[in-house]
């Protein structure tokens, strides 16, 4: 039996609705009949621009802004400035954030510090708070208010040093990076009803919190969950820490060092002080001399006991400890790669999404298989002559249907065609690809690499900081042909007027990130990008990458025709 989806009772469409993206909830089914325009007009609401092209945000923030009954049912709202250069402001000319009465989440990526006074200005009372990619948030917390506040992503333990006071309710924290000390002596002082933590990393190189009153080294009774991405301390450091942390129940970790990898001492510390640990993934990186020790961790105690499987591998360079699935996103392998399996598992690398593969790994008798890749990089890892790769070999690493991005900016010049003529017809997702440009001019004599490049590629990422993408404007030309239809483009020109160039001939361009010489910035080149604002309809940003090297981040709207 079948039903017609119009025919469901409200609620459930109500319940269906929420799993749309807003954009597609609004273009599919408002003004579609009186019945479904009343309805998403109940529904609540995440809007989430980032990655957005200026056309669609310029169409929607309109309809927004005629609309007051849509802002009331926003409750989550993304906006980010990388690879939209000046949302955040451009949003800001439409609306306040106390627009959104119901607002609740916030999530501000690359914030430049113009747009500071216009968004603390208007900063409503949130549940949740998520500051990324900025390299001051002192002022921003300054203004904030925190009464409600319970999920926090911040730079430091620094940001919050002069709201103290309000940081009592604060449960879930995610924070850039810090000493292991201050995790120590000041983390639960801070946030006394922490639930999850959330660091990036925990690391010598940063700097000391200001002890204005004696570390009192409190216990973090309530902490449950813990995720360290990079611990670069020995296990001692962090055995003082787990003492303070009886009651976690979750914990994730990834660290480099000898010390990291006894899994005796781990044992000792789980049974003593962490008693309720129930989740365990962890990401060891030792020199190969330890691999011996590695096996400790497929004992009873982890398997039979904990159900924490593990296996360890090896590379040219160390060797790897980690718990089944593997835990990162991100894997590297070359010619040396190696695994050491406990027990037989399937799905092991079902995680990870990008990968790094050496060339001549793949004509081994490799025992590693990842369904989910969608960036891969080839690279040499020998001298030897190259053998083509064959895709039927490379079909038994990889999944290339789930495939969207190819990097081969490190591959061989020679057999670079070879490899995307191979890949192209096996994966139907791919539409990035990231190369060297100075293998452009070889790829481009290929004919039936130049179709697929026009009619599958979107994003191009060719750049090399000390060599033009271009070696004259014959060559970009010749570019701006074969990938007409791209939306994305990163690469480095000689001048600044390529960039308008480039921008003519690139009509479909909504983003770009465009590196030139530095001699006339920031003022010429800032003028000269101002003056054409009004004609390409777009937002710029300009920063400097070294002393002779300025890079130009555009977002793009619809240009008149």
């Amino acid at each position: 039996m079948t039903m017609k989806f119009e025919f469901l009772p409200n609620e459930i469409l109500i319940f269906c609705f929420e799993y749309f993206n807003i954009f597609e909830l609004f273009s599919s089914f408002d003004r579609l009949n009186l019945r479904f325009s009343k309805l998403i007009r109940h529904v609540p609401l995440q809007l989430n621009l980032q990655n957005t092209s200026k056309q669609l945000f310029d169409q929607f923030c309109t309809h927004l802004s005629s609309n007051p009954e849509i802002q009331q049912q926003i409750y989550s709202l993304h906006l980010s400035n990388r690879h939209s250069s000046g949302q955040i402001q451009h949003f800001l000319t439409y609306f306040t954030l106390k627009d959104f009465s119901h607002l609740q989440f916030l999530s501000l990526v690359d914030v430049q510090r113009r747009q500071i006074s216009r968004i603390t200005s208007s900063l409503p009372s949130l549940l949740s708070l998520q500051i990324r990619h900025i390299d001051n948030d002192y002022e921003l917390m300054e203004h904030l208010p925190m009464d409600r506040l319970q999920r926090l992503s911040i730079l430091s333990l620094h940001s919050v040093r002069k709201r103290l006071p309000d940081t009592f309710n604060i449960r879930k924290l995610t924070i850039l990076a810090c000493l292991v000390d201050d995790l120590i002596n000041h983390l639960f002082d801070y946030f006394p009803r922490l639930e999850s933590f959330h660091v990036q990393f925990v690391s010598p190189y940063n700097y000391p919190l200001e002890r204005e009153i004696p570390a009192q080294k409190s216990q973090g009774i309530h902490l449950k969950h813990l995720t360290i991405d990079l611990f670069k301390y020995d296990f001692e450091q962090f055995e003082l820490f787990a003492k303070q942390i009886p009651n976690l129940r979750s914990l994730s970790i990834k660290s480099r060092g000898n010390s990291m990898i006894n899994a005796r001492r781990w044992e000792d510390l789980i049974q003593t002080s962490l008693k309720h640990l129930k989740i365990f993934k962890f990401q060891f990186t030792c020199d190969h001399h330890q691999i011996p020790h590695l096996e400790r961790f497929q004992s009873e105690f982890w398997w039979k006991e904990h159900q924490w499987h593990t296996e360890y591998s090896r590379d040219k360079h160390f060797a790897l400890v980690y718990t089944v699935p593997y835990p990162s996103t991100i894997l590297k392998l070359d010619l040396q790669s190696q695994r050491f399996p406990g027990r037989n598992f399937d799905h092991v690398f079902d995680r990870v999404t990008n990968l790094t593969l050496s060339h001549e790994l793949i004509h081994k008798r490799c025992d590693y298989y990842f369904p989910t890749i969608e960036t891969l990089e080839v690279l040499i890892d020998g001298w030897d002559v190259l053998i083509p790769v064959r895709i039927e070999d490379l079909k038994t690493i990889i999944n290339l249907n789930s495939l969207t991005h190819v990097n081969v900016s490190n591959y061989e010049r020679s057999s670079t065609c070879h490899l995307l003529l191979s890949v192209f017809p096996h994966a139907p997702n791919l539409i990035w690809i990231t190369m060297n440009p100075e293998y452009f001019s070889s790829v481009a004599e290929n004919t039936k690499l130049c179709q697929y490049f026009y009619q599958r590629i979107r994003k191009v990422d060719m750049i090399k900081y000390d060599h033009s993408s271009f070696e004259d404007y014959e060559d970009m030309a010749r570019f701006c042909e074969i990938f007409a239809n791209i939306e994305q483009l990163v690469c480095h020109v000689r001048e600044v007027n390529s960039v308008f160039i480039l921008l003519d001939r690139l009509k479909k361009l909504s983003t770009a990130e465009i590196c030139f010489p530095a001699q006339t910035y920031p003022d010429s080149s800032s003028a000269v990008f101002k003056e054409q604002e009004d004609k390409y309809n777009y937002f710029f940003h300009i920063e400097s990458i070294s002393r002779i090297i300025a890079k130009v981040s555009i977002w793009i709207g619809e240009r008149a025709k």
